[in-house]
């Protein structure tokens, strides 16, 4: 029974290696050799099949060697039926060219976050590679910050995600702005969760002023940070224009009023900042400053005498 079977097995084994192989064909086999330049592959053929490394890999960055064992089972397809030396040209890449898009759907869906090597800047942004499909990356996408060379961006490693993906025009869209836009927000949750451990109403906090509106002057304390001080808490005088007392970039003190955690707000005086820096002032100079001849000094004892 076991010859039976063995011989059947033999059999069927010169059967499929007679088999035609066609142009388009998908085949699995063995990882029997890989060099520098290619990898050989066992496909149940009396023709190997042959990997040139460009067809092999989408990383040529790494050596086959380092991608590659002997006894890897992989599929690629037949691009060439006969190469001219005995053997069957294949191509891994086209393959997984073809999964890869089932990965990029997934990534889109999925939102999830991933590391890209930006490879090349062209107009209007940069473009990388992912599962061998080239992948672009819009100027204003780069980055949060305004992006003045791109150029800056060659060979550097980015957190990104896929915003947009369009098989039929083979349109990938990445963007990093937006995984900073939301490592920040969750830095904001954190840092406001916690807000009452380092800010306290009544405290006198030091700030920047970074921009003024019609209302008020916003106010930086730290980053992640802002608050608002009216146009009522810059001055006593009516104040029409904020310009007129604060100017953008000033280093301020002020007061802080209210503090909302849960729409994140800080409401800020400026006015009363100020006079209570004024009254501590005075009461250090009053404290230092020597007055002259007092009425102790006048009448000495005699009030002791008065109230005997």
């Amino acid at each position: 029974m076991t010859d039976n079977n063995s011989m059947k097995d033999f059999m069927d084994q010169i059967d499929n290696s007679m088999k035609r192989i066609v142009k388009g064909q998908m085949v699995e086999g063995e990882v029997v050799s890989v060099t520098e330049e290619d990898v050989l592959v066992s496909i149940g053929h009396m023709k190997d099949g042959i990997i040139p490394k460009e067809k092999a890999t989408f990383d040529m960055s790494k050596s086959l060697k380092e991608q590659f064992n002997l006894g890897d089972i992989i599929k690629a397809y037949v691009e060439v039926e006969d190469d001219g030396e005995g053997k069957i040209l294949l191509s891994k890449v086209k393959l997984d060219r073809e999964s890869s898009w089932d990965e990029l759907q997934r990534l889109h869906n999925t939102q999830e976050i991933f590391e890209v090597t930006v490879k090349e800047a062209v107009k209007g942004g940069a473009t990388t590679e992912l599962y061998g499909v080239r992948a672009f990356i819009p100027a204003s996408q780069l980055s949060m910050s305004y992006v003045e060379d791109i150029s800056a961006f060659v060979n550097k490693v980015l957190k990104v995600k896929l915003i947009e993906l369009n098989k039929d025009n083979r349109r990938v869209i990445l963007s990093a702005k937006e995984v900073e836009r939301d490592e920040l927000s969750k830095k904001m949750d954190n840092l406001w969760e916690s807000i009452d451990d380092k800010y306290r109403v009544g405290d006198i906090v030091e700030t920047k002023v970074v921009k003024l509106l019609k209302f008020g002057a916003i106010v930086k304390l730290e980053e992640g940070v802002e608050g608002l001080v009216h146009n009522s808490q810059i001055s006593d005088d009516r104040v029409m224009n904020p310009g007129d007392y604060l100017k953008e970039g000033q280093d301020i003190k002020v007061k802080i009023l209210t503090i909302d955690k849960v729409q994140k707000k800080i409401s800020l005086s400026y006015k009363e900042a100020v006079a209570k820096e004024q009254s501590t002032e005075f009461r250090k100079y009053a404290k230092n400053e020597d007055f002259g001849t007092t009425l102790g000094d006048m009448f000495g004892d005699k009030f002791k005498d008065i109230f005997k």
